[in-house]
């Protein structure tokens, strides 16, 4: 049996393995403040800063409870293992509620989409996520105004066989599409938008 003294003994590192470690355990931090990794992983800010900063041997005990919330081996974690505990789909489903604990509070707690959208989130470092963020806002204003123009809406809300129609249109020959117009533009049912008065609420919601 273990005694106390024995769990919370300091485990000597060489440097090679004091490298190992900090490596490590910057990527169990990844993509949260150390405030908050600290906290979920129930040690003190400052001990960790203690390991990066002053080179201090970590704890037994610290290191079982870094290794059991992030699902790794403590073995892993201070160089005595190569390989490190794979996590599957379901193992991240499990440590989640720990790593994004504030971000699943927005999330539905049963969406399972969600949850995995946000744990790959977490695994990006910084910059890559800066990058997402700026092409998601890239593409959704390239989208929003597709919305400024009249025909654009009009085929997104097109149902049924007017939106068949439509795509059948797109794939036809650029002659034989100019051999319909003059027959559909002579059709005032077909010219006349279906959906007009929604096209300009939505005009105007836009404006």
């Amino acid at each position: 049996m273990e005694t106390p003294a024995k769990k919370n003994h300091r485990v000597s590192l060489d440097d090679k393995k004091r490298e190992t470690f900090l490596e490590r355990l910057k990527e169990l931090v990844r993509g949260r403040p150390l405030q908050q990794a600290a906290d979920e992983w129930n040690v003190p800010k400052s001990t960790i800063n203690n390991y990066f900063y002053r080179g201090s041997n970590p704890r037994t005990d610290v290191i079982e409870r870094i290794a059991a919330k992030e699902n790794v081996s403590a073995g892993w974690l201070i160089g005595d293992e190569e390989n490190k505990k794979e996590r599957n789909q379901k193992e991240i489903l499990t440590t989640l509620p720990q790593q994004t604990s504030q971000a699943k509070q927005v999330a539905c707690p049963c969406d399972v989409g969600a949850q995995v959208l946000l744990a790959l989130w977490e695994t990006l470092e910084p910059t890559e996520k800066a990058r997402l963020n700026k092409l998601l806002l890239r593409k959704g204003a390239e989208f929003l105004t597709l919305l400024l123009d009249e025909d654009n809406l009009n085929l997104l809300q097109s149902v049924g066989d007017q939106r068949r129609g439509a795509l059948m249109m797109m794939q036809l020959d650029p002659i034989r599409i100019r051999e319909i117009l003059p027959e559909l533009r002579a059709n005032a049912d077909v010219a006349k938008p279906v959906h007009q008065s929604t096209v300009s609420e939505h005009k105007k919601d836009l404006a």
